[in-house]
């Protein structure tokens, strides 16, 4: 029987605080467990930049949330990843938006598929923000898929300082597609 991997102790202390130019850290294949994966919509039907996932990955001890490569959409899409698997990280970047770091899974590789939850992780830090307490309650949550939303997902306030329900829908849709435009470009850099 094979053993699974422990998972990467500390990764996601490491990711939120670690330093951006660190390449030790972004050169790890490090172990998480996905306790969730979310499908955002893009906002419009007439945009046409692909779907995005929002991952909830854990370390064991801490979770976080990372976004999904465009072009591993179809891992998601194909039932080879869902909630609880095990994965290795093999390839991942950061960028900083609005004082915020926003991880980004360019390449994994699927240890376990399905597997029992590891640990009782909590959010890493020591103020919970509406995203993070939102992420939290996902964790227990089945995976949904977001339809035409009027309003942007919660989760996207942990990318800004101010909350998603003081802004304006056409606020939100104009924040969303420029970090889309911007997440779109690092892959399209990254991929070079």
């Amino acid at each position: 029987m094979l053993s699974i991997p422990q998972l990467t102790d500390g990764i996601c202390q490491r990711l939120q605080l670690g330093d951006r130019d660190d390449q030790d850290l972004w050169a790890s294949s490090p172990f998480v467990q996905f306790l969730n994966i979310k499908k955002v919509s893009t906002g419009s039907a007439s945009t046409s930049s692909a779907d995005r996932y929002r991952v909830i990955v854990s370390d064991g001890t801490h979770f976080m949330q990372v976004l999904l490569a465009t072009q591993l959409n179809h891992l998601v899409e194909e039932n080879l990843i869902g909630k609880n698997t095990i994965a290795q990280l093999e390839k991942f970047s950061c960028n900083v938006i609005q004082g915020k770091r926003l991880v980004v899974i360019l390449s994994l590789r699927v240890v376990q598929k399905e597997a029992a939850k590891i640990g009782n992780p909590t959010v890493f830090g020591p103020d919970r923000t509406a995203g993070q307490a939102q992420a939290q309650a996902d964790i227990s949550a089945p995976p949904t898929e977001l339809q035409q939303p009027t309003q942007y997902p919660v989760s996207y306030t942990s990318f800004s300082k101010i909350s998603v329900e003081t802004m304006s829908v056409e606020i939100q849709h104009h924040l969303f597609h420029l970090l889309n435009s911007i997440l779109n470009a690092i892959e399209w850099g990254l991929g070079q």
